[in-house]
């Protein structure tokens, strides 16, 4: 007896809830924290911050750093998308 497609459809649902249920997100378990943090660390010590900019990387160091931050980022994205493709 060949499945049908809705059968089909149906199960790879249910085996994806199924897989999804008890996951817990690092996002959610550190939910809030850097706000907290921050607002002890400014109650701590109003007056840290500087306007001034920040010293000490020179324009084009700066423009290197960003652009292996953006092609690192735009690898991540890529391998991350492979993980989800589900093919009939």
């Amino acid at each position: 007896m060949k499945p049908s497609t809705p059968n089909l459809s149906f199960l790879a649902l249910a085996s994806a809830l199924a897989l999804g249920i008890g996951c817990v997100s690092p996002v959610k378990e550190h939910w809030g924290e850097s706000v907290r943090d921050n607002k002890a660390a400014m109650i701590q010590n109003p007056d840290a911050g500087s306007p001034d900019p920040v010293e000490g990387l020179d324009p084009v160091t700066g423009k290197l750093v960003i652009e292996r931050y953006e092609r690192e980022q735009l690898k991540e994205a890529q391998e991350q998308r492979e993980l989800f493709i589900i093919a009939d």
